[in-house]
């Protein structure tokens, strides 16, 4: 998702894609500590690009991804882990964000490499476009730094 924007805003700036589709503990861990191997010393802009909670009616995915928003203003990865295990690994994208393994990673990556705090900068729905609140995608901004 941010993708076109970064290549927007700094055409010239190198990207090396990652995508991860196993988002255990295990793959989490490993991918946040080669990222921290390869980027020590080096100025770099890490992105996690995920949904949060899908097809839920606005009050419902509302409660849901208030969880996710409060584990990043508290800058938690530990949390936001456990609260998407506790769901089966095809179910997790639903009820907290399909990309979570990803946020989870380069919050902890970005932590190795001396980030202090992280901070939600909006959180929204997909009917805050279509005006269709009865089954929404959420959706947050957060920004992660010293």
């Amino acid at each position: 998702m941010q993708l076109p924007f970064v290549c927007r805003v700094l055409p010239d700036t190198p990207i090396v894609p990652i995508v991860m589709g196993s988002q255990t503990l295990h793959t989490i861990e490993a991918l946040a500590a080669d990222l921290v191997r390869a980027l020590a010393g080096r100025r770099a802009l890490l992105v996690a690009s995920s949904d949060l909670s899908h097809y839920f009616d606005v009050e419902r995915a509302a409660g849901l991804d208030a969880h996710v928003v409060d584990y990043i203003d508290r800058f938690d990865t530990t949390g936001l882990l456990d609260k998407m295990q506790r769901y089966p690994e095809a179910e997790c994208g639903r009820f907290v964000a399909c990309g979570g393994g990803p946020m989870v990673c380069v919050i902890r990556a970005a932590q190795a490499l001396g980030a202090t705090r992280s901070s939600v900068l909006k959180r929204g729905d997909s009917g805050d476009v279509s005006g269709d609140k009865t089954q929404v995608v959420g959706y947050l901004a957060a920004v992660i730094g010293r």
